[in-house]
C-alpha cells in the first residue's frame, strides 16, 4: 500500500513555488524646498509655487504645488523618470473647473495620444464649484510609462502625491507568433501640438498669428520710439519723445542767466511770472524789496 501511496505521489504535478511579484511605489510628495527630485518635472512656463499653506485641505497632504497660479493657458506639465519598468501613475489633483487632458509616453518610443478627462464637480460647497480627483491609471497593454504630460488649460489648480509604481520581479510576457493584417491609422498632430514644438506655445495658427503680429508692432513702435528718443538725446542731452520735449520745453523759461525748468503747476499758480517780474526788478533796481509789498 504505501508502495502505492508513493507512486501516485511521484505522479501528480507540484506547483513550483518562486518569489511572489511585488509592487513598489515611488512618491514626490514635495516638502519645504519644494521638489524633491524624486520625479522631473517641467511646467512649460506656467507659475507654480510649493506651500503648505493648505495643509490637510483640498487633498494636501503637508506640503503640495500650486499650479498655473496667473491662470494662464497654452502651457503643459511634463512628468518623466529615470525607470523604464513603470506600470502605474497617480495624482491628486485639487481644484478642476474644467475638462483636463493627458498623455503617456512609453519606453517604446511611442504614445497614448492626449485622452481627455471629463470636469465632474464634486465640491459643490466652493464657488464655483470644483472637482478634486484622486487620479490613478495602470497601463495594461505590456507597455511601460517613461513620461506623462498633463494640459489643465486655464485652470489653476493644485497637485500632491504623484507617484509611480512598478513591479518587482517585472511580469512575465509570453511572445506568440501570429500572422495578423493590421491597418494602422495616424492622426494627425493638432494645430496647437505642432506649434508648442515649434514655439513652446500652446496655440492655434490663428491664435499664433495673431501674437506674433501683436509682437511685431510692438517691437516697431518701440523701435521708433527709440529712434526718436536717440535724436533728441543728440540735440537736447534729455532721452525723451517729442511730445515729452514739447512739454518740458513749455515749461522751461530764461530767469536771469539760468535755464529753469518748472512744474505745470507752478506754470499754472504764477510761480513763474513771479520769478520773471522779480528779476526784471532786480535788474531794473538792483534788489528785489520793491516787490515785498506785492507779494502774495
Amino acid at each position: 500500500m504505501l508502495r502505492v501511496l508513493l507512486a501516485l505521489f511521484l505522479l501528480i504535478p507540484l506547483p513550483v513555488l518562486g518569489d511572489e511579484p511585488t509592487t513598489t511605489t515611488i512618491t514626490e510628495a514635495f516638502d519645504e524646498n519644494g521638489w524633491t527630485s524624486v520625479i522631473s518635472y517641467d511646467s512649460g512656463g506656467a507659475e507654480n509655487s510649493v506651500t503648505n499653506l493648505y495643509d490637510g485641505t483640498y487633498l494636501c497632504d503637508g506640503y503640495c504645488l500650486e499650479y498655473n497660479r496667473n491662470s494662464g493657458n497654452g502651457y503643459v506639465l511634463r512628468l518623466w523618470w529615470d525607470r523604464t519598468d513603470i506600470e502605474t501613475f497617480a495624482v491628486d489633483l485639487s481644484g478642476l473647473n474644467n475638462d483636463w487632458d493627458i498623455k503617456y509616453l512609453y519606453t517604446d518610443d511611442t504614445d497614448s495620444g492626449w485622452i481627455v478627462n471629463t470636469f465632474t464637480a464634486n465640491q459643490p460647497e466652493e464657488s464655483p464649484a470644483w472637482e478634486d480627483n484622486e487620479f490613478t491609471y495602470t497601463e495594461t497593454s505590456g507597455k511601460f510609462i517613461k513620461e506623462v504630460n498633463l494640459n489643465f488649460y486655464s485652470d489653476y489648480m493644485g497637485l500632491d502625491n504623484i507617484a509611480i509604481t512598478y513591479t518587482n520581479p517585472p511580469p512575465t510576457t509570453t511572445t506568440t507568433t501570429t500572422t495578423t493584417t493590421t491597418t494602422t491609422t495616424t492622426i494627425p498632430p493638432t494645430e496647437e501640438e505642432l506649434n508648442f514644438a515649434d514655439t513652446g506655445i500652446y496655440e492655434t495658427n490663428s491664435e499664433r498669428a495673431n501674437r506674433e503680429a501683436n509682437e511685431a508692432e510692438a517691437a516697431r513702435v518701440q523701435a521708433a520710439q527709440d529712434w526718436e528718443r536717440d535724436k533728441n538725446l543728440e540735440e537736447t542731452g534729455y532721452w525723451e519723445l517729442d511730445s515729452e520735449r514739447r512739454d518740458r520745453e513749455s515749461r522751461t523759461f530764461i530767469v536771469g542767466d539760468e535755464e529753469v525748468e518748472y512744474t505745470q503747476t507752478e506754470v499754472d499758480d504764477g510761480t513763474v511770472e513771479r520769478d520773471l517780474e522779480r528779476q526784471e526788478n532786480e535788474e531794473l533796481y538792483g534788489c528785489l524789496s520793491f516787490m515785498v509789498g506785492h507779494l502774495p
